[in-house]
């Protein structure tokens, strides 16, 4: 899965890739009208790409500043084609397949976008001696063409192209630098999801339409950067109001995205919830918990970091242990006078289950109730009986008190 550096690399790109297609025109993709889904193997896959190109020598930026570098990551761009001749990308594609018509005839990209999103992030710079270098170069690009001649496809085609990216290619990136402006977005959407699920970063342009700082799809998909965190207590039972910050977790940390729990205990956090933030990579998650729910202690409210291979997490909110509190309408009687055993100053937070009573005080359980009294008449002499509380998820604490009795006479 990818490190924090490798998520750099991506946000990079990110932040490049959307203004160029600002200039660039994204081309525009239509919905198919044969409603047909197509699937990888409707293209023509090449497997391996220019097999013999070596990824060490590609650019001249420094990658080794954290555990994993940009050459070992793999990014597949669904877009026109590649055309890996070009000098800056030689040796950069690994993987290739073409989902379009135009598959077996040899044409790697007549648009051109394709190439162009590939050199902002992977060119070497050889063409321009090292003048115009991309974010990203060393990484592993596979080519998977979903885009026509013409700039056009269909939402089959793309979604076949993200699942072709995860399942086959094995990328750790999927580059989605198009605008769909056809109306069968929910295909996309769910491949996008699988794709997330299956531990995919999906990264997705702004698009060309609508007014200034909108998103179109397939940007606008929640799928391709969330993270869900549902806060229960240690019964699993969801704990609603809870509070929930989300932020980046780095060396000086900030929480920029703070929400309550719903009554089912759950919270979604969006990437526009958490400006700056990559939630697919690591994040931090502080919860506290609810004011007017049990009092738990100082370690519930606890800083937790959620890694791209794990966007659902699931924080316990830990109880504190109950105190028992036992006391006697009598310490003091004569024989064969009851006495009365009361428990009810006991403090537990996660409530009762049941207690447990030494009437005797020798150590063994006599009785269990529900009730936090129970009545008895004690043997003559000095004892001290004792009860056990027992909450709700099996914590206990025991108290016990002194009894004195007299023979009569």
């Amino acid at each position: 899965m990818l490190s924090t550096r490798s998520l750099l690399v991506v946000a990079t790109a990110v932040a490049l890739v959307v203004p160029v297609v600002a200039l660039v025109a994204v081309p525009v993709v239509d919905v198919g009208t044969d409603g047909s889904t197509l699937s990888p193997t409707d293209g023509e896959s090449t497997g391996d790409a220019d097999s013999a190109g070596s990824t060490s020598d590609r650019g001249s930026a420094d990658w080794n500043q954290d555990d994993r570098s940009a050459e070992s990551i793999t990014v597949a761009v669904l877009d026109t084609g590649i055309d890996d001749d070009h000098p800056d990308l030689e040796g950069t594609v690994v993987d290739r397949i073409d989902l379009t018509e135009a598959a077996g005839s040899g044409e790697r990209d007549e648009y051109g976008h394709g190439t162009h999103v590939a050199g902002v992030l992977a060119g070497t710079g050889e063409a321009s001696d090292g003048q115009h270098v991309g974010v990203a170069p060393g990484v592993d690009l596979v080519d998977v063409r979903v885009l026509r001649a013409e700039g056009d496809g269909d939402a089959d085609r793309i979604a076949s192209g993200i699942e072709y990216a995860v399942d086959d290619a094995d990328a750790d990136v999927v580059l989605l630098s198009l605008d769909f402006g056809g109306t069968d977005e929910e295909r996309i959407a769910e491949s996008i999801a699988w794709a997330v699920d299956s531990g995919a970063v999906v990264v997705a342009s702004a698009g060309n339409d609508g007014e200034p700082r909108t998103i179109g799809t397939p940007g606008t998909e929640p799928e391709a950067k969330r993270l869900d965190v549902r806060v229960v207590d240690e019964r699993n039972e969801s704990v609603p109001n809870a509070t929930v910050r989300v932020g980046h977790r780095g060396e000086h940390e900030h929480l920029t995205a703070t929400a309550e729990t719903g009554s089912d205990g759950a919270l979604s956090v969006g990437e526009d919830d958490v400006p700056g933030v990559a939630l697919s990579g690591p994040t931090s998650v502080v919860v506290e918990p609810p004011a007017d729910g049990p009092h738990v202690d100082e370690s519930a409210g606890r800083n937790v970091t959620v890694t791209g291979e794990n966007r659902t997490e699931t924080v316990v909110l830990e109880t504190p242990p109950p105190e028992a509190a036992l006391s006697s309408n009598r310490e003091w009687l004569l024989e064969g006078t009851p006495v009365t055993l009361e428990a009810g100053d006991s403090d537990v937070p996660a409530g009762v289950a049941e207690y447990r009573w030494d009437v005797d005080g020798d150590g063994s359980t006599d009785r269990v109730t529900n009730e936090s009294t129970t009545r008895y008449t004690p043997d003559t002499g000095e004892s001290e009986p004792s009860v056990t509380v027992v909450d709700a998820v099996g914590k206990t604490d025991t108290d016990s008190t002194s009894i004195r009795v007299d023979q009569v006479g």
